[in-house]
């Protein structure tokens, strides 16, 4: 199982959830280990990119929640992505609120989340 750290959400494959642990970080025990970078962050105009690095070919899902931990919209979903480095230009949902959301990417079996600001 691969564990995210950040803040104080532990984020683990399937979801995230609250703890009182504050460690920044990541421990990570599988291979595939898939980069993730958001621009611009803050993001404006309801409209940023998502880069990241697939190790092999991959069905990819990204969703969106808020940091209550609740879903708001899913972004992708299973769509099939190449080895290497990929970029996405992502719309937010219509009237989104300012504020911090969380971003995860699901590539086969390998998640990774990254903490985005909506201005």
């Amino acid at each position: 199982m691969t564990i995210y750290c950040l803040s104080n959400f532990v984020f683990t494959h399937g979801g995230f959830r609250f703890t009182d642990n504050l460690l920044l970080g990541v421990v990570d025990n599988t291979s595939n280990a898939t980069a993730l970078s958001a621009y611009p962050n803050p993001i404006q105009n309801n409209t940023f990119c998502l880069e990241y690095t697939l190790p092999e070919n991959a069905d990819i899902t990204v969703n969106l929640y808020d940091l209550k931990g609740q879903l708001i919209t899913n972004l992708l979903n299973k769509q099939t992505r190449t080895k290497g480095k990929n970029t996405e230009q992502v719309l937010l949902p219509p009237g989104i609120a300012k504020g911090q959301y969380v971003v995860e990417l699901i590539a086969d079996q390998n998640q990774i989340v990254i903490k985005i600001i909506v201005d």
